[in-house]
């Protein structure tokens, strides 16, 4: 009986290694699933698949990335950082590009009309030139790699183009074809030394790379007749096909025959169709739908925002949406998807420690769940499920589970073995930022305020016990188990250690550029990881300030880029805060001659059932009634300053007829006098507490100087002593530019004690 319970023992032992092993086994397949690398974590501007496929060229606006992956094994091959592309203090992307047949070189093109060459293996800039004026719109090289062109929108009214031909070896101009060009969106080579253009006139246009006129012109009429109408039109790779909106439809025609091959019904949308290279398959992104050209039908496909198709159209790489998890492949015939451009483990959304801190686990906005090994820092889980971003994970008091949960989904997971234990559908929000940061005892609280210093409350009473100081853009804050410190993070640097008691930081650790990160305690109160847009994970000692790893190494090279650009962003906001208070001193003595008086008392229409624009002309407050009779109260802004002052409206108002120069001869329209429109409002009771009023959005409109309006204001609300309150700025001409704010807002109020007494 004894040997007989020992081969038991042994038999159920041997079961268990096996069941352990292919758990492992599985688990480590699934952490190889995708390759561990930093991926975009922004909406892409471009998206382009190389000539043989096998390659796809990614470039992300806001954090200044161009990127190239190999399209099957979702492998990063190469990421330079371009932001020396950047003007001043505005973005500009990345968003046409073009491969040389032999795909050893790449040719992009940004909207502040930029352009430059690359080398394809291996990211290496060649040469960059400021090309054009405006956005460049397209580019085409020729089949030898000798010339290129580039088409982009000027400095000139009437949708004017600028075309140009260069060297491709060195980016040196050959020729300027940009005279009466006009709204260019295309171009391809036909041959070494011939290429067309395509417009939004439907012209296609055939030209030699050395000669100063175009060879010939065809002329298409997409939507049955030939205008100067500028149409939005997109043209297949070859110049065989196009697809043009034409009200409310989009028009697929064969450019030789001009015979319509399909009209589809289809609202414009800001992403545009796009053609494969065979041009037998159109990918309209608006409707969501796929146009097989041969077969003439069209399919319901996926929903994103848009795409690129591969040569044949067998393939499109998505262009995810804001802060999205990356380009997507999917097969365009079954809708399966075929590969994932990622970056691995994501943007950090969640981060706990176990009870005995030997394993931590991460969820991130790619839908994963991570179990991590504390020690070795290594994957040992990669837990698929969750049909949104993962927001928060936790593990169990004995740490045998882990609960995750998305927008969506709770999942209850083994953390032994990663299977899954339940799964219960979920609805729940959660927020992006942290400005109310609860302590490990729930007694205290950290407050963010916008424009406002950070303070310590009580979190039962909301009493301010401690204020500090107001830190610009504060990404977190996060109490450290002792309750007697606490982590800050400023946007723009690392995690800084604060002590309670001096109100001051000791110590930062650096995290690179990281936004919306989150901190998790180990048991032992010394040690915290974090993460966050970084797609980082690190792991820092409390005490000495010690990174003890990182799962990648930290890109200060792109963090130091975004430091100058929000260098330059706060220098600019400096010198817009001086011109204002010199603007405010100039335009001091004329304050009070913009003021609020009673005119009458009358009936109004419902804030609800105005429209978004509405007529000045007087209408309602023609009528006046006794205050008992009345719903109203309407009242007269008066601008008796010899300066124009914008003023917030509820709705758009039409100014054509009115204006007032400047003394340098530039005019600005405004109301007439005596117009009547509807100011958007705020409302503070007696006491000077904002109460709720009318709808979150608005517009505006110009009162001209010594020019008056007349507004209406409920009735209702001008009681038990509540205050009505909005902003004026006043406007100048300055420097020959456009008329502009000069100047800080300054507050108008009206009381109930202003009112007429009955």
């Amino acid at each position: 009986m004894k040997m007989l319970f020992d081969n038991l023992q042994m038999i159920k032992i041997f079961l268990a290694l096996l069941f352990s092993f292919t758990c492992l086994s599985i688990s480590v397949a699934q952490t190889e699933k995708y390759p561990w690398q930093i991926g975009d974590v922004d909406q892409l501007s471009e998206v382009s698949w190389s000539p043989r496929n096998d390659l796809i060229l990614t470039a992300s606006g806001n954090d200044n990335s161009l990127r190239l992956w190999n399209a099957s094994t979702g492998k990063l091959i190469w990421k330079t950082n371009v932001g020396f592309l950047q003007d001043d203090l505005e973005l500009y992307a990345i968003d046409s590009s073009d491969w040389t047949a032999d795909q050893k070189f790449i040719v992009t093109g940004t909207r502040n009309g930029k352009i430059q060459l690359w080398e394809a293996a291996t990211g290496k800039l060649i040469w960059k030139i400021k090309a054009h004026a405006g956005t460049v719109a397209a580019i085409a090289i020729s089949p030898d790699a000798k010339r290129f062109v580039s088409a982009a929108a000027s400095d000139v009214e009437d949708f004017g183009s600028e075309l140009k031909v260069w060297n491709l070896a060195d980016g040196t101009l050959v020729k300027d074809l940009s005279a009466h060009q006009r709204s260019i969106s295309a171009a391809r080579f036909t041959d070494e030394h011939r290429f067309q253009t395509g417009d939004g006139f439907g012209r296609i246009t055939t030209w030699s790379t050395n000669g100063e006129k175009p060879i010939s012109v065809k002329r298409v009429s997409p939507c049955g007749v030939i205008d100067e109408q500028r149409r939005t039109i997109v043209y297949s790779p070859n110049f065989t096909l196009l697809a043009a909106q034409c009200q409310k439809q989009l028009v697929v025609i064969n450019i030789d025959s001009g015979k319509s091959l399909k009209r589809l019904p289809e609202e414009e949308h800001y992403r545009l169709p796009v053609f494969s290279a065979d041009e037998r398959t159109l990918f309209i992104p608006g409707d969501q739908k796929i146009f097989d050209v041969d077969a003439g039908v069209t399919r319901e496909f996926r929903e994103f925002d848009g795409g690129a198709l591969n040569s044949d159209g067998s393939l499109i790489a998505t262009l995810p949406s804001y802060r999205a998890d990356g380009v997507q492949i999917f097969d365009t015939r079954t809708g399966e998807r075929r590969g994932w451009l990622v970056g691995h483990p994501g943007i950090i959304k969640s981060l706990d420690f176990s009870p005995d801190g030997t394993l931590f686990a991460s969820g991130s906005a790619d839908r994963i769940v991570r179990i991590f090994d504390t020690q070795s820092r290594k994957p040992l889980f990669l837990l698929e499920g969750h049909t949104r971003t993962v927001e928060a994970v936790e593990f169990s008091e004995d740490g045998q589970t882990l609960r995750s949960q998305s927008e969506k989904e709770v999942i209850v997971w083994n953390t032994r073995t990663g299977a899954k234990i339940k799964e219960t559908p979920k609805e729940a929000h959660f927020e992006s930022g942290g400005n109310r940061a609860l302590s490990p005892s729930g007694k205290l609280a950290l407050i963010e305020e916008y424009d406002k210093p950070f303070r310590l409350v009580d979190a039962r009473t909301n009493e301010t016990i401690k204020e500090f100081i107001f830190i610009d853009q504060l990404d977190n804050l996060v109490f450290a188990p002792d309750e007697e410190r606490f982590l800050a993070k400023p946007w723009w640097g690392g995690w800084q250690l604060w002590e309670i008691m001096s109100g001051k930081p000791v110590r930062e650790f650096d995290v690179g550029y990281s936004f919306h990160n989150r901190v998790a305690f180990h048991p032992n109160g010394r040690t915290f990881i974090t993460g966050g847009g970084g797609q980082n994970i690190f792991m820092f000692d409390l005490e000495s300030g010690k990174m003890d790893w990182s799962l990648f190494p930290i890109d200060h090279q792109d963090f130091e880029v975004l430091k100058v650009q929000e260098a330059r962003r706060i220098a600019s906001i400096k010198r817009d805060a001086e011109h204002a208070r010199l603007a405010d001193i100039e335009n001091k003595p004329y304050r009070n001659r913009v003021h609020i008086t009673f005119d009458h008392y009358g009936d109004m229409t419902p804030l609800g059932e105005q429209r978004i624009a509405e007529s000045s002309e007087r209408n309602k407050s023609l009528a006046k009634k006794p205050a008992a009779e009345s719903n109203a109260v309407w009242l007269r802004l008066h601008n008796d300053s010899p300066l124009p002052v914008r003023i917030p409206t509820q709705s758009l108002y039409l100014t054509a007829k009115c204006f007032y120069e400047f003394p340098n001869g530039q005019k600005v329209f405004g109301l007439c006098d005596d117009g009547e429109i509807s100011v958007w409002l705020s409302l503070e009771d007696k006491t000077g507490k904002p109460l709720r009023y009318g709808f979150d959005f608005g517009s505006s409109v110009i009162l001209l100087p010594k020019k008056s309006a007349l507004f209406s204001v409920p009735r209702e609300i001008l009681s038990d002593g509540n205050v009505i309150s909005f902003g004026f700025i006043f406007q100048k001409a300055i420097d020959g530019k456009e008329v502009e704010d000069y100047g800080t807002s300054h507050t108008l109020r009206f009381t109930q004690a202003e009112l007429p007494e009955k």
